[in-house]
């Protein structure tokens, strides 16, 4: 599982927006595959395929290196990510 942020605008005097997507990545997606190498899969045979891959964000805040918050996400995002490509969950704006 991945989470992108993106942002611009982090002055004080300046607006800017930030976007968050999330996604499960091939193994969660798909399958998490035999291989008996090892490189890239189970050695023994067996696989494991996700129904449901469940996530929960909360209370997510965008700051900068010295921790001043920018912006922030109220409430929460419940994700499920064996839904295959790049779920965009939500944009916020510094105003």
């Amino acid at each position: 599982m991945g989470l992108l942020l993106c942002v611009s605008g982090c002055e004080d005097d300046e607006q800017g927006a930030a976007s968050f997507t999330t996604w499960g990545e091939a193994y969660i997606e798909d399958e998490i595959p035999s291989d008996p190498s090892g490189e890239a899969g189970y050695v023994d045979g067996w696989t494991v395929r996700y129904d449901k891959f469940l996530v929960v964000f909360h209370a997510i805040r965008v700051a900068d290196q010295n921790g001043k918050v920018a912006a922030t996400m109220k409430g929460s995002m419940l994700v499920d990510n064996t839904i295959a490509g790049v779920e965009p969950q939500g944009n916020r704006t510094k105003s």
